[in-house]
């Protein structure tokens, strides 16, 4: 209720008549008020997949459909935003955060997945990570054979976002300061005004670059076909929209043949929210984007294991 509350003061309204929230299937069931428990204990069941309105705080609120205990309805409302079933190109929708959630729409067919990503892209585990707020770092490249960085709000830099972390890797990469396998020929590089990123800090993308790559591949082969036959390539959310698409590519986060086909269409799974709470009458096409996702499992895929760990490497290894 004071979420809410806050919500309409800072909107400049006095209360909310409705509301649409999507999220991962863990912060619905936690929000409604349901059991989170056989979502924490194997198999990883969801006893609820939303596509519903109920009372929260006094008003109707509708939370989205979710295609899987692990492919929530934030991605859901992603694919409505996009039209990614309305597309007559085979085309790849990625959400990049702690989970990446994917959705591929080909033929006639959409297959998903959710990668387990871990923190690392919006700043966790990384030595002076943060998130892309003033003081972050988000842009580095190489310049007279060193580092250039720009800072967030134009300061002193407190910090290195998700979009400056994957720049630094591909910059040091482009200069031979590490190699394919990940070593570093330093314990830690400096950036600007203090700000480093360590040896610790590149395994750490490594890893959640192969889960993603990983995951990508496996989605590519259960459809039957390979990057180069994507037409297009939709980076979604906060981390896909500041990314630097080339950087992406060289570290092996996404294929180098999806490089050109690229582009970030912001924080879709808003817009898809934003949507739903304007009409109604869009409900049940978001329920169909849920229903009809052909969702694969990774725990235990042994060819998505396979695969992971030939991605940990960088290219050219």
């Amino acid at each position: 209720a004071a979420a809410i509350a806050d919500a309409c003061a800072q909107a400049g309204v006095p209360g909310a008549d409705a509301a649409v929230v999507a999220g991962n299937t863990t912060m619905l069931t936690l929000l409604s008020g349901r059991e989170p428990r056989p979502l924490a204990i194997a198999p990883f069941t969801a006893d609820c997949l939303f596509g519903l309105e109920e009372t929260l705080a006094g008003i109707p609120v509708y939370y989205p459909a979710c295609a899987a205990a692990y492919m929530g309805a934030d991605i859901t409302c992603a694919a409505l935003a996009t039209g990614l079933c309305e597309q007559t190109e085979t085309t790849l929708l990625m959400d990049i955060g702690t989970n990446g959630e994917l959705m591929l729409w080909h033929a006639g067919q959409l297959f998903a997945a959710s990668a387990a990503a871990g923190p690392a892209f919006e700043g966790g585990e990384i030595s002076q990570g943060c998130g892309g707020v003033i003081g972050a770092i988000d842009r580095v490249w190489v310049e007279n054979n060193a580092l250039g960085a720009h800072v967030i709000g134009g300061g002193q830099a407190t910090g290195l976002c998700g979009s400056g972390l994957m720049d630094a890797i591909a910059a040091l990469l482009a200069l031979g300061r590490i190699d394919p396998s990940g070593a570093a020929d330093a314990p830690a590089f400096a950036l600007v005004d203090g700000v480093r990123l360590t040896a610790g800090d590149v395994r750490a993308v490594q890893l959640a670059k192969a889960a993603v790559a990983a995951a990508v591949e496996t989605l590519l082969n259960a459809a039957g076909i390979t990057a180069f036959q994507v037409s297009r390539l939709l980076l979604a959310g906060g981390f896909g929209s500041r990314l630097n698409i080339a950087s992406a590519a060289a570290i092996g986060l996404i294929p180098p043949a999806l490089a050109g086909r690229a582009r970030a269409v912001g924080n879709a799974a808003l817009a898809g929210a934003s949507a739903l709470l304007l009409d109604t009458a869009l409900r049940p096409k978001a329920d169909a984007i849920a229903a009809r996702a052909q969702v694969l499992a990774l725990g235990g895929n042994a060819s998505f294991e396979h695969r992971f760990l030939q991605a940990i490497p960088f290219p050219g290894g």
